[in-house]
């Protein structure tokens, strides 16, 4: 995970039947503290982010069901949903 982020990886269990329900991807300031958080409902298993020299943070679902998951997103550093593909 690229420094100043993290996100949070359920178990296989939590996400079988529906999307993450809280926020996937956190952003941290240099002492650590949270200063935003996205991805509520957009993943069923959130993993393989990058955040590019440009800022953006690209992040991939592992999963899928109903309609959500094996996607790949591009964000702005504020959160913003760039690109779903």
């Amino acid at each position: 995970m690229p420094s100043g982020y993290t996100a949070r990886n359920p178990s296989r269990s939590e996400t079988a039947s529906s999307s993450l329900s809280e926020d996937a991807i956190v952003k941290f300031d240099t002492a650590g503290i949270p200063v935003d958080s996205w991805g509520a409902g957009m993943f069923m298993y959130p993993h393989g982010f990058h955040v590019d020299f440009e800022g953006n943070v690209w992040a991939t679902d592992a999963d899928g069901s109903d309609g959500i998951g094996h996607q790949v997103f591009k964000f702005g550093a504020d959160g913003e949903t760039l690109t779903p593909s």
